[in-house]
């Protein structure tokens, strides 16, 4: 009876034990780490809003997201009820914010700024959109991500380049750009001034962000005769004179993305008209032709949300050319003098691979790039993936050639002549596209004893010396032992002696 009682029990124990050793071994044959790799983004949407009336005026961006897949749920910024989070983990993939002028969160858990930068800390994207009138609330959520907006009361303005049908103030500033941002990964075939998308109408505030930020890039900035600036007074032909200057040129930034170095994104814009249905309906007035703005929030909106420009690793490998195996650090031997432990050899990894110094490797693995506009993974294609060789420093720097068809990336080389501890290590970092970071630790090894060359070439003088002294050191031995010496130095020899 005892023993049927315990038996489920130390049958578990045993089982969990065997589970928990198999996770260390696989932990210890898993030689390659992703530190930082692109994931596609969500569909879960959750859109913060100042008042419902922005459903009405802003449904066709709405629209647009809900005819690619995303399942929209709508709620006042200041709602009680809003929860973005449950058991520490985020209910929502994506995040839109158009709630300029809310100045506090009423629901419980949401603390301030602190609230959507730990959001995107987690792996959410966001889309946030500011207005003249905006609130101090949503200066500081911008300042989480770098971005910093011109002062209150200021406004964009642009007397060359400006939209009269929708300024009815005569302040012109209602703005007109086409300075957007040649990059293909952000927004898709309408980048650039040579793309599919016809200037943009955009009425805010202007921003900075830091050049040396490396998170952070221009999406929209401004024309060269764009500005921001606080109006003093209403007045028919605005000037430089009547307005105190603070930010000009194509400096100014109208839109700004922000990738984090956990590969979320954030997008924010200082113009929430920008996405609304007055401006995706807008004629300009040069041209008659629609404005780009709905083209643009919407290609946006993709890299965004993380449905463009993601990059994932897989297929890791590595070996000689030969086509055989590294060895492995040390053989598997039994000790029954140990304690059980779940760890076996806490101090040593007995799966680390070993390369010989001077070995030719072949290393190589599959970049895929997610385009949801593509059908998702497709194979990667650049010539500027760098594979770095590193023992504290990179001793070896090489690109890796790409075969366009599967997205596989390889390259040959030779093991430095220095034995340590190495890293095969890929950081591939470019605006527009997910960080890939990519590391495997390998063991490098001197020649055995039996395994260096017998003769150098290179040593053959000194070969040839050493030879050369011992020769002449048994020459002149056998000289000096049996040579005898001649007749007359023996008899002045005993003449000196009487």
């Amino acid at each position: 009876m005892m023993a049927s009682t315990f038996q489920g029990p130390a049958n578990m124990l045993a089982m969990l034990l065997f589970c928990l050793s198999f996770m260390s071994l696989q932990w210890q044959i898993q030689g390659s780490t992703y530190e930082a790799q692109g994931r596609a983004g969500g569909k879960r949407t959750i859109a913060l809003l100042d008042s419902l009336a922005i459903l009405d005026t802003h449904s066709i961006f709405f629209a647009g997201l809900a005819a690619r897949g995303h399942k929209l749920t709508y709620a006042l910024a200041t709602s009680p009820r809003v929860t973005l989070f449950e058991y520490g983990q985020p209910l929502y993939d994506n995040m839109v914010y158009f709630a300029p002028t809310t100045t506090v969160f009423t629901a419980p858990g949401l603390e301030g700024s602190q609230t959507l930068a730990d959001f995107v800390a987690q792996g959410g994207n966001l889309i946030m959109a500011a207005d003249v009138d905006m609130s101090d609330l949503t200066r500081e959520i911008a300042s989480e991500f770098g971005v910093d907006f011109d002062k209150k009361r200021t406004v964009v303005m642009d007397h060359f380049s400006h939209a009269p049908a929708l300024d009815l103030k005569g302040l012109h500033t209602n703005v007109v750009s086409s300075n957007l941002i040649e990059n293909e990964k952000i927004l898709g075939p309408v980048a650039g001034r040579k793309g599919g998308a016809a200037p943009v109408v955009f009425r805010g505030v202007g921003h900075i962000v830091d050049p040396e930020n490396i998170l952070a890039v221009p999406i929209l900035s401004g024309m060269s005769s764009t500005y921001s600036a606080a109006p003093l007074k209403e007045i028919p032909a605005p000037s430089l004179a009547s307005a105190r200057l603070t930010n000009a040129g194509t400096t100014l930034g109208l839109i700004s993305g922000v990738q984090g170095r956990n590969n979320a994104r954030a997008t924010i814009s200082g113009s929430l008209d920008f996405f609304s249905d007055a401006y995706f309906q807008h004629r300009l007035d040069t041209t008659g032709q629609l404005a780009g703005n709905e083209l643009v929030a919407l290609e946006m909106s993709k890299w965004a949300f993380g449905e463009r420009g993601i990059l994932r690793a897989s297929n890791v490998t590595h070996h000689r050319a030969d086509g055989s195996n590294p060895e492995h650090l040390l053989a598997t031997k039994e000790k029954p003098d140990l304690p059980f432990s779940l760890f076996p050899d806490p101090e040593l990894n007995r799966q680390s691979l070993v390369y010989r110094i001077k070995d030719d490797i072949i290393y190589s693995l599959v970049i895929e790039e997610y385009d949801a506009d593509r059908g998702g993974w497709v194979p990667y294609q650049a010539s500027d993936v760098q594979l770095e060789f590193v023992m504290l420093d990179p001793h070896i720097r090489t690109f890796l050639e790409c075969v366009p068809e599967t997205g596989r990336f390889w390259k040959l080389f030779k093991v430095p002549d220095n034995y340590g501890i190495f890293k095969f290590r890929i950081l591939y970092r470019r605006p527009g596209l997910s960080v890939l970071a990519v590391n495997t630790q390998v063991s490098v090894r001197p020649f055995h004893h039996d395994e260096y060359e017998r003769f150098i070439f290179s040593a053959f003088p000194y070969y040839a010396s050493a030879f050369s002294m011992m020769a002449g050191f048994l020459v002149f031995g056998v000289a000096l032992l049996y040579s005898k010496p001649q007749k007359g130095d023996r008899e002045g020899k005993s003449l000196k002696k009487e």
